[in-house]
């Protein structure tokens, strides 16, 4: 009897374990850049601003990475070339949560499937 009590703790803790394990790895394979734009706010003064957004966003669902890393784009006072894609997103989407990053892997993860969607939808609203 009591080694089968024993032998259900450890089986319950093994289970616990295994699921810790899971989210673990769950959550290390989030991709920063979906978490930072899925439900984040756009934010632009003027149609300049948007237009260099928009400009981005359609960047981001047809250039490769190659090219994402070369692009620059105007600022917010719109000096020509000042801009990466990485500045543009982390000035004008204003993400969800506080102390969301866009990740080390910027180019990388904006590439992702689940990112392309998000700005799809994105891109068709504005």
């Amino acid at each position: 009897m009591i080694k089968t009590i024993l032998n259900r703790k450890y089986y319950i803790l093994t289970i616990f374990i295994f699921f810790l394990i899971i989210q673990g790895c769950a959550h290390k394979n989030a991709n920063p850049v979906l978490s930072y734009i899925k439900n984040s706010q756009l934010t632009f003064s003027n149609k300049m601003q948007r237009d260099v957004v928009k400009e981005a966003m359609l960047d981001i669902l047809t250039l490769d990475k190659k090219y994402l890393v070369e692009r620059r784009y105007e600022d917010a006072n719109g000096q020509d070339s000042t801009w990466d894609l990485r500045q543009v997103v982390q000035n004008y989407f204003v993400p969800n949560k506080p102390g969301v990053s866009l990740g080390d892997d910027f180019y990388s993860d904006v590439k992702a499937d689940s990112v392309m969607v998000e700005i799809g939808k994105l891109y068709m609203k504005y």
